[in-house]
C-alpha cells in the first residue's frame, strides 16, 4: 500500500514538473492578461485530471457579477489549484507578502494581477486594505483565505479581519466559499498528493447594510458560520480572533 502511494505521489509530481517549467514561461512572457489566465485555469484541469483528483461545485450560480470578496477555508496547498479549475478566471487572488521574496513567485503572481497583504503584522495587516478597496471600487472580484494560511491539524481557524473591513467600507458582497476533502488530498507539511475527491460549495452572497467596525465582524460571523457548514472540519476553540487582513 505504501508502496502505491508513493508511486501514485510520484506521478503527481513527475506531472508537475513536466508542466511547470513551460507554464511559468508562458505566464512571464504573454502579453494579455486574459490569456495568462486561461494558460493557467486549462494547466490546472490538466493537472488535476493527470492526479486523479475530482472535484464536485455546487453554487457557482450564486457568484454576484459584479465586485465581491469571496472567502474561503484553507487547508492545503491543493486549494489554490482546485480554485483555479473551479471559479471564473477574472477572480484575483490576495496572498501573504511574503511570496514575494522569491523572484520565481513574485513574478508569476504579479503578472497574474495577484494582491498581496501582510499576515504576521496587524498594523500593516489592515493598513494593506486600501489597495484591495481600490481594486473592488475598480469592479474586480477577491478571493481571500481568512484564516491567513493552514495548518496539518484540522479544524477551521479563526477569521482575520481585513476580508470583512474591505467588504463593509466599500459594500461588496461576502460571498462564503467552503472546500471540503483537500487536507486528505496533500496535508499540510506533507509532500505526498492523493488522489480523492474534494467539494466546494458557495455560499449566497452576504451584502454589508452599512461601513463600521460592528457590520465587519457581522459579516465575519455570518462567513464563518456557513463555511463551517459545509467544510467538514470543526472549528478550532479556545483561540482569540486575531484583527490582521
Amino acid at each position: 500500500r505504501r508502496l502505491g502511494e508513493d508511486l501514485r505521489a510520484g506521478w503527481a509530481w513527475a506531472c508537475f514538473g513536466l508542466l511547470a517549467p513551460p507554464v511559468w514561461t508562458a505566464i512571464a512572457l504573454l502579453p494579455s492578461l486574459a490569456a495568462r489566465r486561461r494558460l493557467l485555469k486549462t494547466a490546472c484541469k490538466r493537472l488535476m485530471a493527470l492526479s486523479g483528483v475530482r472535484l464536485r461545485i455546487e453554487g457557482l450560480e450564486r457568484l454576484p457579477a459584479g465586485p465581491c470578496v469571496l472567502v474561503c477555508n484553507h487547508a492545503s496547498y491543493m486549494d489554490v489549484l482546485l480554485l483555479t479549475v473551479a471559479l471564473p478566471e477574472d477572480i484575483r487572488y490576495v496572498a501573504k507578502r511574503s511570496f514575494r521574496s522569491h523572484w520565481l513567485t513574485r513574478l508569476f503572481m504579479e503578472r497574474l494581477a495577484t494582491l498581496f497583504v501582510a499576515r504576521d503584522d496587524p498594523r500593516q495587516g489592515l493598513a494593506d486594505t486600501a489597495p484591495l478597496e481600490a481594486a473592488l471600487r475598480g469592479g474586480d472580484r477577491l478571493l481571500i483565505f481568512p484564516e491567513g494560511g493552514f495548518v496539518r491539524a484540522p479544524g477551521l481557524q479563526p477569521f482575520r479581519m481585513g476580508a470583512f473591513v474591505v467588504a463593509a467600507d466599500t459594500g461588496a458582497p461576502i460571498v462564503p466559499v467552503a472546500l471540503w476533502g483537500t487536507r486528505s488530498l496533500l496535508r499540510g507539511e506533507s509532500w505526498f498528493p492523493r488522489p480523492g475527491l474534494a467539494r466546494m460549495t458557495i455560499g449566497a452572497p452576504i451584502v454589508p447594510t452599512q461601513a463600521d467596525w460592528a457590520e465587519a465582524l457581522r459579516l465575519r460571523e455570518r462567513a464563518y458560520a456557513e463555511i463551517l457548514r459545509h467544510c467538514g472540519e470543526p472549528a478550532v476553540a479556545g483561540v482569540p480572533a486575531p484583527t490582521g487582513a
